[in-house]
């Protein structure tokens, strides 16, 4: 039930959260800065910013369950590093968004009722540069798209390149 910009922010340190439940925040749940870390085994639902939000981070995020998410279930930014497994999201905005010269790896994974794509990968601050998805064996259902990604970033969705298009990022 917090009512602050981000319930739990780490800057320029370790964080380790194993077995934790981030319900019910006004922005996001978990903010990264220039940190690096692990969430294992955590439960986030009714936030209605992002649930994951790092930038200039290295996480590994492993058996998450995502829940009624207003933004981004997992938002990766500013040259971060992420490997992510067994991550389960339902009622997401964007599943899972890479941007700004970062790189996500997630295996073993489900997306459901992504209102706007499942995954994504963009720059949203030009300083920075396109970003990257690898993702295996993740399925997305009930999405409205599978993936957006904007033109010089990639996503490697189960194998398959996905297009890349002209995206407008204010949008």
């Amino acid at each position: 039930n917090n009512q602050t910009e981000d319930a739990i922010n780490v800057v320029h340190g370790h964080f380790t959260f194993i077995n934790s439940e981030f319900e019910n925040t006004l922005a996001d749940a978990f903010d990264s800065d220039f940190s690096d870390g692990e969430v294992r085994d955590c439960y986030f639902h009714d936030i209605q910013g992002d649930a994951v939000d790092v930038s200039g981070t290295q996480a590994t995020l492993s058996n998450l369950k995502i829940e009624n998410i207003t933004d981004k279930g997992l938002s990766i930014g500013e040259n971060s590093q992420v490997q992510a497994e067994n991550i389960s999201m339902d009622s997401v905005g964007i599943g899972v968004a890479s941007k700004d010269l970062s790189s996500v790896n997630i295996n073993d994974s489900e997306i459901k009722n992504a209102r706007y794509a499942g995954l994504a990968a963009y720059i949203k601050k030009p300083v920075f540069g396109p970003a990257s998805i690898t993702a295996q064996n993740v399925s997305i259902s009930d999405s409205q798209q599978l993936c957006v990604v904007q033109v010089g970033s990639t996503i490697q969705f189960n194998g398959k390149t996905m297009p890349q298009q002209d995206l407008d990022v204010d949008k």
